[in-house]
C-alpha cells in the first residue's frame, strides 16, 4: 500500500519566475511520474484510503475572444489532482484544468483546494466531489515515465 514516505521529490526549484512555488519530479517507490508536482503538496484523504498530488502537466493554449469577438490564444497552466487509490494503486486524474492549485483536504469525497499555490485567500477556495464525472482513471502510460 503507497505511504507518503513513498514520495520522494526531487530537482526541486523554483517555478514560474516570481520566486516560486517549489515544482519537483516526483518518484513514487522509485517510479518517475511524468509532469511536475508541487512540492510538499501531498494529502491523504480523511479516511486514509486515497493520496492526492498536485500535478502540472504544461503549459496549454487558451483560445478566448476580445471584445466577445476577436479570436485570441494565450498560453495557460495546466494543473490537475492526482488521486492514487491506495489499496489498489489505481490513478485518477481531475478533468477540471486549474492555472494554480494547492489541495487542503479530501473529506468524504468532497476535495477542496484553492487556485491558487497556498491556502487562506478565501476567494480562491474550490471544491469538487471525487466522482466518475470530475475525475477520470488513467493508465500507467500516462501517469509513470
Amino acid at each position: 500500500m503507497i505511504k507518503l514516505e513513498d514520495i520522494n521529490y526531487q530537482n526541486v526549484e523554483e517555478s514560474f519566475g516570481m520566486g516560486g512555488p517549489l515544482m519537483g519530479d516526483v518518484y513514487l517507490q522509485e517510479n518517475k511520474l511524468k509532469g511536475r508536482f508541487l512540492v510538499d503538496n501531498d494529502k491523504y484523504s480523511d479516511d486514509k484510503q486515497y493520496l492526492l498530488l498536485s500535478r502540472w502537466r504544461g503549459e496549454i493554449e487558451i483560445h478566448t475572444k476580445i471584445l466577445g469577438f476577436i479570436p485570441m490564444v494565450r498560453l495557460g497552466k495546466d494543473f490537475r489532482i492526482v488521486i492514487i487509490e491506495r489499496a489498489t494503486n489505481k490513478i485518477y486524474q481531475s478533468q477540471t484544468i486549474e492555472s494554480a492549485l494547492y489541495i487542503v483536504n479530501m473529506l468524504n469525497g468532497l476535495i477542496t483546494y484553492y487556485q491558487a499555490f497556498h491556502d487562506g485567500i478565501k476567494k480562491f477556495e474550490r471544491s469538487m466531489n471525487f466522482s466518475e464525472e470530475t475525475f477520470k482513471e488513467i493508465t500507467d502510460n500516462e501517469i509513470y515515465e
